[in-house]
C-alpha cells in the first residue's frame, strides 16, 4: 500500500499445529506391524497394508483415496479406492514374469488424498516430502 512515500505492512501470526497427513506400509509376513519400505511377493497371496493418519481440521469424518501402482513383469498394476477406511491392503503373488530367486525390484507408487468433513484436502505420495520411497520385490514361487 503506497501512503505518501512510505508503506504499510500487515503481519498475521497464526497459532496452532501444522496439518499433517502421512501413511506407513507394513509387510505382515516380514515386518509384522513395523513400518517397511519393501513389499515382498514370496507366496501365492502376499498382502501389504498402508495405514494413514491425518489431523485435518474437519475432525474424524475423513475420506481416503488411495492409488497404488507397480510393475508386475511388463504389466502395470494399478488400483484405486475411495472410502472412509484409513487402511488399504494390496495382495499379489510370487512368480511375476520378471521375478527371480533373489527378488526383482520395482517402484511402488502410492498416492493418498485425505479429505475432511469441511472439504479440506491433503495429498501425499511415496518418495516425496517425508514419505519414503517404496518398492515391491518379486520372487519366484
Amino acid at each position: 500500500l503506497w501512503d505518501g512515500g512510505g508503506f504499510t505492512s500487515h503481519i498475521v501470526n497464526q497459532d496452532g499445529n501444522a496439518f499433517i497427513t502421512r501413511f506407513v506400509m507394513t509387510d505382515p509376513f516380514r515386518s509384522g506391524s513395523q513400518p517397511a519400505t519393501e513389499c515382498h511377493f514370496r507366496s501365492t497371496a502376499t498382502p501389504c497394508t498402508f495405514t494413514a493418519s491425518s489431523n485435518l481440521p474437519g475432525g474424524g469424518g475423513y475420506t481416503y483415496t488411495w492409488t497404488v501402482s507397480y510393475l508386475y513383469g511388463t504389466t502395470e498394476k494399478t488400483s484405486t479406492i475411495t472410502g472412509p477406511g484409513s487402511s488399504y491392503t494390496i495382495t499379489d503373488a510370487c512368480g511375476a514374469p520378471d521375478a527371480n530367486a533373489t527378488g526383482a525390484h520395482s517402484d511402488l507408487n502410492v498416492t493418498l488424498t485425505v479429505t475432511d468433513s469441511l472439504g479440506n484436502t491433503q495429498t501425499v505420495k511415496s518418495g516425496e516430502g517425508m514419505q519414503p520411497a517404496l518398492r515391491v520385490v518379486k520372487f519366484t514361487c
